[in-house]
């Protein structure tokens, strides 16, 4: 029994990775700013792996958390993956490898074993990256734009007169600036999917697929045009990679 750890900036998700591969028992909570020790507690300490493989993105001071848990609690190193400029048949584009998040280098991982031509890897959380996968599992590059939340936020912080009602319904011609608000953030990010892909296909004169992972992937599958896919669980399966399962 192998446990996987997907910890963002805002949830941390995990998986069950047993003997022939599979992820059972995936589940998430949100963070809430708290540190990671009362999700370890409450929804963990029943488990017995005999490995803890984790991608981090929330900073040292949660790394360190959770290594002095999983010592305490198992008597176990936590394996944290670090990107490195080649690994598991997939190559790194950035110029210091270990400097790509390791979300992303996760992702990356777990689209390189599905059957795939060109991949834009979409992984919609906080922020939304792009990384775009050659057919022959090259890593060219990616963006990192603000997610739908980070939008909504920075308008409300950052001038005088708008306000966003949590929940207000994104619409095309919003008539209350709750919904204004909501609706643009979601056009914005389905038009710099939709836009980065074409350049893509132009660029390469080749087509392009996306692979959505992430929170908001479900709610954007059905708005993208083009040929969409969806995995919920990409981290994990690419941290599955490195188990060697």
């Amino acid at each position: 029994m192998i446990l996987l750890l997907d910890i963002g900036n805002s949830r941390v998700k995990w998986g069950v990775l047993a003997d022939e591969g599979r992820i059972s028992g995936v589940a998430s909570r949100s963070l809430g700013g708290h540190g990671i020790g009362g999700i370890a507690e409450s929804c963990w300490s029943s488990f017995s792996p005999t490995r803890v493989i984790a991608s981090n993105v929330a900073g040292s001071n949660l790394a360190g958390e959770l290594r002095g848990w999983v010592w305490a609690t198992w008597q176990q190193e936590v394996e944290f993956l670090v990107p490195t400029e080649r690994a598991y048949g997939v190559t790194n584009a950035y110029r210091d490898p270990s400097r790509l998040g390791a979300d992303r280098w996760a992702a990356l991982l777990g689209a390189a074993r599905r059957p795939h031509g060109h991949l834009c890897v979409v992984d919609c959380g906080t922020a939304v990256t792009l990384d775009l996968l050659s057919a022959d599992n090259v890593h060219l590059g990616g963006l990192i734009v603000p997610g739908r939340r980070l939008m909504r936020d920075s308008l409300v912080t950052g001038t005088a007169g708008v306000r966003y009602t949590w929940g207000a319904e994104a619409v095309l011609l919003a008539c209350d600036t709750g919904s204004a608000v909501a609706g643009g953030a979601l056009y914005a990010t389905i038009a710099l999917i939709d836009r980065v892909v074409a350049d893509l296909v132009e660029e390469f004169s080749a087509p392009v697929t996306v692979l959505l992972t992430g929170g908001d992937g479900a709610l954007l599958l059905p708005l993208l045009a083009g040929t969409v896919e969806y995995e919920a669980n990409l981290v994990l399966h690419g941290l599955a990679v490195t188990a060697g399962v």
